[in-house]
């Protein structure tokens, strides 16, 4: 008995890859400005939250950014807390959730400590699938083997760093502060760590000011000017390590305030300067 098979020719199938509405919700916890976050493929950052982007006094505040049409391909959320605490715990109980039009696709709670790091892969029909994935290990600096966070330089000999700061024609309507994290058992304010009042000298002239011995923790600098136009065109801040600039702002960068937030982070005896990011307002 002879068979026949039957083929069916259905013509020319063309697959339309599906596009993505992801919505990311981030409850944070009662030091907001401690926390920054981006999201963005592997070759362009979409959105960055930074530190200092919310008032210190802010408790449980909720953060939402909707990404309409992520196109099939591979994603990842990074977030960092400067404080190393995550999003939790005495602090408050953060979240992170992330959702599509279908439903949520991940969600958990804020603990963790330095950083967390999620990668997300749209697939051709649209589905998103979310995992946790380690930090970028700290690679070796040349020779001593001593760690360095990436892209940034570590303090190897006197846990030093310097402000310097080049002023405009007023001075005397700046502000300097720097504050450091109360990290006593419960305590969770900030203790007074170096104010400066500039004087009519400092007119049109850089003034540098450097910090030896400092102890490992979070501080942040808070530069404000009365008049509301910054350091102006010709002013700028720099803050450096004994090795390296590991931060640097335009004067005519901020208007009335500039909140800086950074970590000086002992590791192996040694201190690591890593970076924080800017609020001017």
């Amino acid at each position: 008995m002879s068979g026949v098979l039957g083929l069916l020719y259905l013509g020319s199938l063309t697959m339309t890859a599906s596009a993505v509405n992801l919505t990311i919700t981030v409850t944070y916890d009662a030091f907001p400005e401690e926390t920054m976050w981006t999201f963005g493929s592997p070759s362009t950052e979409l959105f960055r939250q930074d530190f200092n982007s919310w008032n210190a006094t802010t408790d449980g505040l909720d953060r939402s950014e909707t990404f309409d049409d992520l196109t099939p391909g591979n994603y990842q959320f990074v977030m960092e807390d400067s404080a190393g605490n995550g999003i939790c715990c005495g602090s408050g109980m953060g979240t992170i959730v992330m959702a599509d039009d279908a439903g949520v696709v991940y969600q958990r709670y804020g603990i963790f400590t330095d950083a967390l790091h999620v990668n997300l892969q749209i697939s051709a029909q649209g589905v998103v699938n979310a995992r946790e994935v380690s930090p970028p290990p700290p690679t070796a600096l040349g020779g001593n083997g001593d760690p360095e966070w990436p892209g940034f330089a570590s303090d190897e000999l006197d846990h030093s760093f310097s402000l310097n700061i080049k002023f405009d024609q007023n001075p005397t309507d700046i502000s300097v502060t720097i504050k450091k994290k109360d990290d006593t058992y419960f305590n969770t304010g900030w203790l007074d760590f170096y104010s400066y009042t500039p004087v009519p000298a400092n007119a049109n002239q850089l003034w540098s000011e450097t910090f030896d011995e400092v102890e490992a923790g979070v501080y942040y600098l808070r530069i404000e000017d009365s008049a509301g136009n910054g350091l102006g065109p010709d002013g700028w801040i720099t803050m450096t390590n004994h090795t390296d600039v590991f931060w640097q702002m335009a004067g005519d960068g901020f208007s009335t305030r500039l909140d800086r937030a950074f970590m000086v982070r002992g590791w192996y005896g040694n201190t690591v300067l890593v970076n924080g990011y800017s609020l001017s307002d």
